[in-house]
């Protein structure tokens, strides 16, 4: 996997963490316990292998992503020991700002993404035909968690749309395709409707950017159309329930009820909203039921009650579930850092940008929907590729190629 002339156990070692989040990371709720003892491993040899001290002060000084990262990271243990702070997220950021502040460059390839993304794709798509297809279980069936599978899924799927077009050989184009293939086979299997929408913006807009239409060829236009049909044309009976029940459910609100999945988020965001209002600054914390169930347990409106019995620990939407358990202030931290890779990617017009900034794009579109930070393993995911892609040399050629 590694780029060199011959096999390196030590290198391996210290990069297989990065393999890990693309793939058994997101295989079950313990992946985050074996990740700390790769960690640890890869941690021992970076300092054996590239030297402790100065690797963590060059990574530090010429990324300011990890300066986001700690400052998110300080912020949490602040309010860990205050208003409370989710412990999982906690021990995410403190692993990942552990193997980033050791992790040489020097092995944060190109090669090496590429190898990143097909064992990624390959795992989704097998581990969604085991549940879905094989075992025959529903989404909530799955041994794992199905939203931040397939946001992973459509990161892995973004990736490997904008590497497409930056390769001139035909076999690495075909891996990326296939890898695109099989990522987006594994949202459709897993059926999330917000994710999908994450992956259809992010595609059309990098795709957008990128596309030089001087080359425009209508035999491509036409391999990708019968691609996308015929993927669909695969997937279509599985997500045949899943559009009539968005049908069944849009009928069920104009009618007054918010007790299906789409209600219960239009009544979360309206509570939300309500909720940030208590504590505007830093937010509820570990109190955020305490207020929710304060304002509306005794409420009179019948659209709110279903929400109440549901009692939500997060409000399907990122934004306002930061707003309420962090505050404005946890907010501009959540912010900062895709604010900066869409800085970075507008001021360098880079390789290692688009990539960051189609990632950026997943990330905010799925959160409209769901709350992917607080799945440790999308944490860690973000952080890990935004550390690998921005200031990276591998990734600086042009966007416009």
């Amino acid at each position: 996997m590694l780029s060199m002339k011959r096999f390196d156990f030590v290198c391996f070692f210290v990069f297989l963490p990065c393999v890990w989040v693309f793939s058994g990371l997101f295989a079950s709720s313990s992946g985050r316990k074996q990740i700390g003892v790769m960690i640890l491993v890869s941690v021992i040899l970076a300092c054996y292998r590239f030297g402790g001290g100065k690797k963590i002060v060059s990574n530090f000084t010429e990324n300011k992503i990890l300066w986001f990262l700690l400052a998110a990271f300080v912020y949490g243990i602040g309010s860990y020991f205050t208003i409370g702070y989710s412990n999982s997220n906690l021990v995410s950021m403190l692993f990942i700002l552990t193997f980033m502040l050791f992790l040489p460059k020097a092995i944060c390839t190109k090669n090496n993404l590429k190898w990143l993304v097909v064992i990624g794709s390959v795992f989704v798509f097998i581990s969604a035909v085991y549940f879905a297809i094989i075992l025959g279980e529903g989404r909530r069936g799955w041994g794992i968690n199905v939203i931040p599978f397939t946001t992973f899924s459509a990161v892995l799927a973004a990736f490997s749309l904008v590497l497409i077009c930056f390769e001139t050989d035909k076999v690495t184009r075909l891996i990326y395709l296939s890898c695109f293939s099989l990522a987006l086979l594994s949202i459709l299997i897993g059926q999330s409707r917000g994710v999908f929408l994450a992956l259809l913006v992010s595609g059309v807009v990098s795709f957008l950017i990128i596309f030089d239409w001087k080359k425009f060829s209508k035999r491509y236009a036409l391999a990708a159309i019968f691609m996308i049909f015929s993927l669909g044309a695969v997937v279509y009976p599985k997500v045949e329930s899943r559009i009539i029940q968005t049908q069944n459910e849009f009928v069920r609100i104009a009618d007054g009820d918010y007790s299906s999945s789409i209600g219960l988020r239009i009544k979360m965001w309206s509570a939300a909203i309500e909720l940030s209002k208590v504590s505007p600054a830093f937010g509820l914390g570990k109190g955020y039921m305490d207020e929710f169930l304060k304002q509306y347990a005794d409420t009179d409106d019948p659209t709110m009650k279903p929400l109440v019995e549901f009692k939500p620990s997060h409000y399907h939407m990122q934004f306002l579930t930061t707003l309420v358990k962090r505050g404005w202030v946890g907010l501009v931290l959540l912010l900062l850092p895709m604010f900066y890779l869409c800085y970075y990617f507008v001021r360098y017009k880079t390789l290692g940008g688009l990539l960051s900034f189609s990632m950026v794009m997943v990330y905010v579109v799925a959160g409209l929907t769901d709350n992917p930070f607080g799945h440790g393993q999308l944490t860690m995911l973000f952080w890990l590729n935004s550390f690998y892609l921005v200031n990276n040399p591998e990734f600086d050629q042009p966007y416009k190629t």
